[in-house]
C-alpha cells in the first residue's frame, strides 16, 4: 500500500490536537474560557491545514498558518497571565503571532517575509525551549 504525502502530513495536522489538550489543561487555570477557545481555534487550523496539505492547495495551507496564529495569540494571552512562566515570553509569543500574519500578506518581498518568518518562528523556540528547561 503507498501512502501519498498529503495523507500522512494530514494525519499529523490531526495528531497535533493531542498536544492541545494538555496545553488547554496546563493553561486553563489562568482563564478557562479563554483556553477552551484555543482548542476550536487551533482545530479549525489543523482541518485547514490537512485540507490543503491532501488537495496541494498552497493558498489554503497560508490560511491555516493565520489561523494558527490567531491560536498563539491566545496561547500567548494565557502564558502572559499563567504565572507558570515569563509574562515576557506571552508578550513575545504575542508578536510574533503578528509577524506570522504579516509574512502572508500576498506580493511581499521574499526578503521581508523570510525575516518575518523567522521572527514567528523564534517566538514559538522561545515558548518551547522555555517548557522544556524550565517546565
Amino acid at each position: 500500500m503507498v501512502v501519498k504525502n498529503g495523507a500522512v502530513s494530514a494525519i499529523g495536522s490531526a495528531l497535533y490536537m493531542l498536544p492541545m489538550v494538555l496545553v488547554y489543561r496546563i493553561f486553563s487555570p489562568a482563564d478557562p474560557i479563554v483556553a477552551l477557545a484555543l482548542l476550536p481555534i487551533e482545530g479549525f487550523a489543523c482541518g485547514l491545514q490537512a485540507a490543503g496539505q491532501i488537495r496541494g492547495d498552497g493558498d489554503m495551507q497560508k490560511l491555516a498558518l493565520v489561523v494558527f496564529a490567531l491560536g498563539f495569540v491566545v496561547l500567548g494571552y494565557l502564558v502572559a497571565r499563567s504565572g507558570l512562566l515569563p509574562a515576557p515570553v506571552g508578550y513575545v509569543m504575542i508578536a510574533g503571532a503578528i509577524t506570522w500574519c504579516a509574512a502572508m500578506i500576498p506580493g511581499l518581498p521574499t526578503p521581508i517575509g523570510l525575516a518575518l518568518q523567522f521572527l514567528g518562528f523564534a517566538s514559538e523556540a522561545a515558548f518551547v525551549i522555555w517548557m522544556l528547561v524550565a517546565g
